[in-house]
């Protein structure tokens, strides 16, 4: 009544293979999703700030907070 045959088990992997590549398919939409969204999110709190090199030391420093070298004081252009 309940034997095993080998077409009875050929169907069961068959049915077993394609729920597991059903699943592979499902987490790449959601991986692929998840790094799109968080590429955006990424972009959007990236701040770059221009920086200025001090002539006399060396030393780079914002120019919008300051128009002289934090270090040694000098004014730049």
């Amino acid at each position: 009544m309940f034997g095993f045959s080998i077409p009875k088990i050929a169907l069961l992997l068959l049915i077993i293979f394609l729920i597991w590549q059903m699943f592979k398919i499902l987490e790449k939409r959601k991986n692929i999703k998840d790094n799109f969204s968080n590429n955006e999110e990424e972009e959007e709190n990236d701040f770059y700030e221009a920086l200025t090199e001090c002539k006399k030391c060396g030393n780079f420093f914002s120019k919008e907070d300051s128009l002289l070298c934090p270090v040694c004081n000098r004014k730049t252009n």
